[in-house]
């Protein structure tokens, strides 16, 4: 079967313009693909930005909130060595509010970290359990020395002690892993995955 060289050199000239066309209309669809899961993704940043705001109660810079307060600090004036509000006098108050007992709204304020810390560890404990369980074959033993690291003093619970006054209790972490253990067996590990 002999075929015109025109016919085959248009031919190929054809499949070449319709290969083009078709790679660069996947070239723009994998653009707007990307901008889209960008979008998504500093959406998705701003949600979760204002979710720690309001579950920590967290106010915007330069606003005044009038709910629970850990200290509050007002200077009138300038800071100057003749005036009311002088840098010895604002350093004894530094010093004086560092060195109070804890409020209620620190306390508070320690418990949600605590809680959202230990469901943080519980759910990395679960999704590691669940996803190595079947190939590690040490797992079990392997879940278990975490679980007794945990109850001794790590240095990472000492660093927080230290630091912030914060201890993540072993048994919250338990709670928290049998909390999303649940919550799979219940619905589905996507369920699960999705609060």
């Amino acid at each position: 079967m002999n075929q015109n060289p025109e016919s085959s050199n248009a031919n190929a000239q054809w499949e070449r313009s319709a290969l083009e066309h078709l790679l660069l209309e996947n070239l723009k669809e994998n653009r707007k693909a990307r901008r889209w899961r960008a979008i998504l993704r500093i959406l998705t940043l701003i949600v979760l930005v204002g979710l720690i705001t309001q579950i920590f109660d967290l106010g915007l810079p330069g606003s005044v909130s009038s709910g629970k307060h850990t200290a509050l600090v007002s200077i009138e004036g300038e800071i100057s060595p003749n005036s009311v509000a002088n840098a010895l006098d604002i350093n004894s108050a530094l010093s004086a509010a560092f060195e109070s007992k804890e409020t209620p709204a620190q306390r508070e304020a320690l418990e949600k970290l605590e809680t959202v810390l230990a469901l943080i560890e519980g759910w990395i404990d679960a999704v590691v359990t669940k996803a190595a369980g079947e190939r590690l074959p040490s797992m079990i033993k392997l879940r278990e020395t975490q679980q007794r690291r945990r109850a001794t003093n790590s240095p990472t619970q000492q660093l927080f002690a230290t630091l912030v006054g914060l201890e993540v209790s072993p048994r919250r972490t338990r709670e928290a892993i049998a909390f999303w253990e649940k919550i799979a067996e219940l619905k589905d590990i996507q369920a699960r995955d999705q609060i």
